[in-house]
């Protein structure tokens, strides 16, 4: 998938961590066991409300587009709140 980011010469990449929510690739963390997979989903809810502030101090969710490299549970609550968005490979 970072080769594929690297290919489309996206602007911003940025990493989607079940724990640090959204995270730029130089961020060095420690190891964690979390998956938002297995979470309920007000935890999912809270998660990507969370993931949408941290992007908007980033991004401008009505006018980028964004390119998003995850799986259905992942984006299931970001793609409502984000106007041009792709998908452009199923991950499971």
């Amino acid at each position: 998938m970072w080769s594929y980011s690297e290919s489309i010469k996206a602007d911003q990449i940025f990493i989607l961590s079940g724990k640090h929510h959204l995270l730029h690739p130089d961020t060095l963390i420690e190891p964690y066991d979390v998956n938002l997979n297995n979470v309920s989903d007000d935890e999912l809810r809270h998660w990507s409300d969370t993931v949408i502030q941290q992007l908007k101090e980033h991004c401008d969710l009505d006018r980028d587009t964004f390119y998003i490299l995850t799986n259905e549970t992942y984006r299931k609550y970001l793609t409502s709140q984000i106007k041009h968005y792709h998908v452009p490979m199923k991950i499971i």
